[in-house]
């Protein structure tokens, strides 16, 4: 595959590297030395490392290694898309556990250097592999960053919420882990939730996030209308607004049981079922249906529709965002698996909605497949 029009593209170092088809590791190190001598903004790292990755370079660790410690963070090196193709490489083929070590190199970007798109991703990768706590760390690194880019206009208005959203439900699910000091009386645990992001999360829903997360109600407590869906306008609808934070306070309530039993990692199961309400209440097939009823989140675990919800949620520009849907998928189980131990389900729709999950799973993980290497390691 041909690198795309670069400064450098008709250097020497360039052409011997197209002309290689099936190099060993020890060439690939070499043309890299060569690689490393032109200057850093005329080489694009992002196609080298997928392209040496594909060619089947037999050290992409220590291949990622030494391109982040070598090549200068600034904006003209789009290391922030090197740092992205890094993570898509990883997640492909199972080193999932070098995510948070690429998430620590993307930290060393700034305003100028870093992309968006490329956080969002990476956020994405973290917890479809269960590091919330480095998701964590990552979001509060970018939150000044974000907040001067919203400021002078360079970010589109909803960058900020969002990542405060995602703040705020990784915050809960450490708070589910224990970590926060003040984990008592409900107030305290509530600031602590908000900190610094006080002015795109409601008191109400931290007050409510740090109840749910202080008690753990009884087995024979839950019920299908706890997961009723919200009908009406929560900014006006003081009623649809307590319905939507009892919601909420559920689905805080089935994240902890799937962190206890260890099915997930907590952040990731809070942020997962946020998402699977969220293409829920982003169904076409629902909003036609919304002014009759509100429905049951419940309902959802059932095959109908279920693909071309998540398909829709998680959505790129060409494809699927693997690791999202990833993501999605573990909160349908983790939805079900609670539904079920609570007798919440009929075990038919329960075998039903299982079987969608795991066919939809296998049918990812296949897409996901990466394209047979030209060597083998």
């Amino acid at each position: 595959m041909p690198f795309p029009s670069t400064p450098g593209e008709h250097h020497p170092v360039w052409q011997e590297f197209d002309s290689l088809i099936e190099p060993t590791t020890a060439q690939m190190d070499r043309l890299l030395e060569k690689f490393f001598a032109l200057p850093p903004e005329e080489t694009d790292w992002p196609e080298i490392f997928r392209e040496f990755a594909g060619k089947g370079h037999g050290d992409l660790p220590g291949l990622f290694r030494r391109i982040s410690n070598s090549v200068p963070h600034t904006e003209a090196t789009e290391m922030a898309f090197f740092y992205w193709a890094a993570a898509e490489v990883f997640e492909q083929r199972g080193l999932r556990d070098l995510l948070p070590e690429i998430a620590s190199g993307f930290q060393r970007l700034d305003c100028d250097s870093y992309d968006p798109d490329a956080l969002v991703h990476l956020e994405d990768c973290l917890l479809a592999a269960g590091f919330d706590a480095s998701a964590l760390r990552l979001c509060e690194h970018f939150l000044p960053i974000l907040r001067e880019g919203t400021a002078t206009g360079v970010l589109m208005p909803y960058a900020l919420p969002r990542l405060c959203g995602r703040i705020f439900d990784l915050r809960i699910g450490s708070a589910l882990r224990g970590e926060f000091s003040a984990r008592e009386p409900s107030p305290e645990l509530a600031r602590a939730l908000r900190a610094g992001i006080e002015d795109d999360i409601d008191a109400d829903s931290a007050m409510t996030a740090a109840a749910a997360v202080l008690s753990e109600p009884p087995r024979a407590a839950w019920t299908r209308e706890q997961f009723d869906l919200v009908t009406g306008d929560i900014s006006r609808n003081d009623g649809a607004w307590r319905q939507a934070l009892g919601l909420n306070a559920a689905l805080i309530g089935v994240a902890r049981e799937a962190w206890q039993s260890g099915q997930a990692a907590a952040g990731s199961a809070v942020v997962g079922l946020q998402m699977l309400l969220t293409s829920v209440y982003d169904s076409p097939a629902r909003n036609a249906k919304r002014r009759k009823s509100g429905g049951n989140l419940i309902s959802h675990l059932a095959p109908s529709g279920m693909e071309a919800r998540i398909a829709a949620e998680c959505r790129e520009i060409i494809g699927v965002n693997v690791p999202r849907a990833r993501l999605l998928l573990d909160a349908h189980d983790i939805l079900l698996e609670f539904a079920v131990r609570h007798e919440l389900i009929s075990g038919t729709e329960a075998g039903q909605g299982g079987k969608e999950i795991a066919r939809l799973r296998w049918e990812l993980e296949e897409a996901n497949q990466p394209a047979q290497d030209l060597r083998s390691r």
